[in-house]
Parts: C-alpha cells; structure tokens; sequence
C-alpha cells in the first residue's frame, strides 16, 4: 500500500510546534503537538487514493506557508542528508533562491498574483524565517524572477517586473540599477535575469533599450552593450572569471559571446538542439564550463545537457539515450556537474554528480529529491550545501560531500 510522512516544525513560536503527516492509501492522519506536550492525533479517511495524497500534500503547503518546516542536523548530517525543507507564502513552481556565501542564510522570493511579492530569510540551521522586502499587489502582478545574495551577503539582487535591483539588508535601503520595459506590459514575460561572476564582484543586469550591462561592485558599467541588432534577448550568464558574457537571443536560436574587458564578440554559436519547424529551437539554460572554453546547455523541458566547445561550435553530449536533465550546475570547486533527472513523473527526481571533464557519473553520489522533480540547483560557496526547488513547491537544502 502507498505511503508517505513527513514530520514539520515551527521555530518561530515561543515553544516550538510540531506536526507528524502520514499518509497510508487513503487515509491520511497527523500527530501534533507543543514542545514537550502529549500529541494530539487526528486523521480522515478519503475516498481514493490520489484524492487523500492530495489532501496530504495541500496540508503540507498550508502548515509551510504558516512557517513550518522540515529540519535536519546539519552538523551531523551525511552527503545527501535534508538539513531544511521550507515553502513560504507565496510559493509557486517558479520560486527562485540563493544561498548567502556562508551557507548560513537561504534567501526565498515568492509571488502571488493577487496579494504581492515576498523575500524572505531563512536561517539554515534554525528554519526560523523573516521578511525583508515586501512587493504590493498594484495592476500588473508584481513576479520576482530572481534573487541573488550579493559578494558580503548583505546585500540583495533582485528582478521584479521591469526593474533590477539591489537591497542592503543592513538598512533596507533599494536602490534600481537597471530598468527593462516589457514588451508587452499586459502579460508577464521573462527578462534577463541577473548573474553574478563567481566571486561576485561582477554582475550582470539588462537595462532599458535592451542594452546588456556588466557592473562593478560599486555600480559602474564594466560593459554598456546595445543588443537589439541581434534579436531577442532573453537570458545572459556570466563565466566564473567575470571575463566572458553570454547572452541568448531565442528568436534566432543564437548564443553570443561578448569579452566584458575589451567589449568585443568573440562567438556566435547556434543552439546545438532541433529544428522546430521553419526555426531553431532555443535554449532554457546555460552556464560556462569552469575552464570557460565550453558552454554548457540544455533545451526546453526536461532535455538532453549539452557542452558546446565556444571556439570550434562541437557539440558534446553530456548525457545520451534517454538520460533527460530538468535543471543543472557546477559545483563551485568546478570539479562536479550536479544534474537533475525529472524521473517518470513530477513525483520523482534525482540529483547526479557527474565529473566535469569526463561527464561520467560518480557512483553513490547521487541525491534523491524530497519533494519531486527538481527545476533549480544552487550552491553554497565553499560547495557543501545544495539547494534545490521542486514542482512541489519547496525549496530544500541538503549536505553534499
């Protein structure tokens, strides 16, 4: 018979809460209860099984938007151990985080279309969440499509609707430094989202007349590039190093590659997958290779991972067959790929290791999801933190060797 628990937390309240979930066929049944207190328990019988898993997990999104959460040990948890499962208010299936430098703090911005946008803190090892920002509902939903943990991790950038940008947590103070029109400002479409190098001196923002820019720490333009000769651009990726920019125009299924010092275009590579129809098709996501000699990429949907040599346009299967990746990154040592596998449905998901030059997987590396078919991999600095968003709608955090 299928089953299924999880036990929840609330840090925040002055005796921490608990709630023990199990899920057996179609009854689902909870155990709760207040510090040391005696537990409570309840349950109810449904009428099918997928009807009662439901009611399971819709319990599990309520109880998480209250504060609850899923904690581990993080001190003593082994590779591939939870440490923090967490889903504030607002989470959807495009939720976007980061992990501060430290791996201390996990940053978590969600949106609704009715009620606003939300940031939030998380404290890694406590669960205890906070709201540093908060985005009013106005005539056009406010989406926040990225938010990134700046070099110190006092400071925050961030995208919402047309403009980009920063929040010192210190003070609260904003500050924009870029603003994008939409196209079309009646329907949320997806601008590029900022990136940081990997010491985070170096980030990249789209700014109006779609004109790609690379700023310093200190805001001032390192590359000011007009981008609307070569079509639509929708994402751009800086290298590790800070020296190399891709930008992806999906209509033209192109990826250029700009040197940010001398603001020259050093490639142009077209998207390495299918035809679709008259069109290539583009890509979803991309990321240099740590030696920045390759770009690594992957199609819409869960695809086949690609690395595509920047100098001579070889396209190198990172994963064949049937081997399908939903999301992907580099481990910040630039020894490792971390590859999401969506599995057989959403329910399933699965994180390989893969070795970044021979693409081959590490045995007993991989990462079993907790909450489904992952959408989005980020890393700690020092490389033993992993986090992960799922079509559940949760952000989890795990150790990892």
């Amino acid at each position: 018979m299928d089953s299924e628990q999880i036990e929840l937390t609330l840090p925040a309240s002055p005796k921490p809460k608990y709630a023990h979930l199990f899920r057996t066929g179609a009854e689902v049944a909870r155990l709760t209860w207040v510090g040391g207190g005696k537990p409570r328990e309840s349950g109810k019988l449904h009428l099918d099984d997928r009807r009662a898993e439901r009611a399971f997990h819709d319990e599990i999104r309520r109880r998480m938007a209250e504060g609850y959460v899923v904690l581990g040990e993080r001190a003593t948890a082994e590779p591939g151990e939870l440490i923090l499962e967490c889903a504030p208010r607002g989470m959807c299936r495009d939720v976007t985080f980061d992990l501060a430098p430290d791996g201390r703090t996990l940053t978590v911005a969600t949106w609704d279309s009715s009620d606003g946008a939300w940031i939030y803190l998380v404290d890694v090892a406590t669960g205890v969440q906070r709201t540093v920002h908060t985005e009013p509902p106005g005539p056009h939903y406010p989406a926040i499509d990225a938010v990134l943990f700046g070099r110190g991790g006092d400071q925050l950038v961030y995208t919402v609707n047309d403009e980009t940008r920063r929040l010192d947590l210190s003070t609260g103070r904003t500050e924009v430094l870029a603003d994008c029109p939409r196209p079309d400002p009646e329907r949320h479409t997806y601008l590029p989202q900022p990136s940081f190098d990997a010491a985070r001196e170096r980030v990249f923002v789209f700014d109006a007349g779609q004109r790609a820019l690379v700023l310093d720490t200190d805001g001032k333009p390192l590359l000011d590039l007009d981008t609307t000769g070569s079509g639509v651009c929708f994402r751009g990726r800086l290298s590790p190093s800070g020296r190399l920019l891709a930008l992806a125009f999906d209509d033209a299924g192109v990826i250029e590659i700009w040197d940010v010092d001398t603001g020259e275009r050093t490639a142009r590579l077209r998207s390495p997958y299918r035809r679709d129809g008259a069109r290539f098709r583009g890509v979803a996501e991309f990321a240099f290779h740590p030696g920045e000699r390759l770009l690594l990429v992957n199609g819409w949907h869960p695809d086949r991972l690609r690395a595509v040599d920047i100098e001579t346009e070889e396209v190198v299967p990172v994963t064949s067959g049937e081997d399908r990746c939903s999301a992907f990154a580099v481990t910040p040592d630039g020894t490792r790929l971390a590859l999401a596998e969506p599995g057989g449905s959403w329910r399933d998901g699965r994180i390989a290791f893969r070795d970044a030059e021979s693409f081959e997987e590490a045995p007993g590396s991989a990462v079993m999801s907790t909450a489904g078919r992952v959408r989005r991999i980020a890393f700690s600095a020092d490389g033993t933190l992993m986090v992960t968003g799922s079509y559940r709608d949760r952000v989890s955090v795990y150790a990892v060797g």
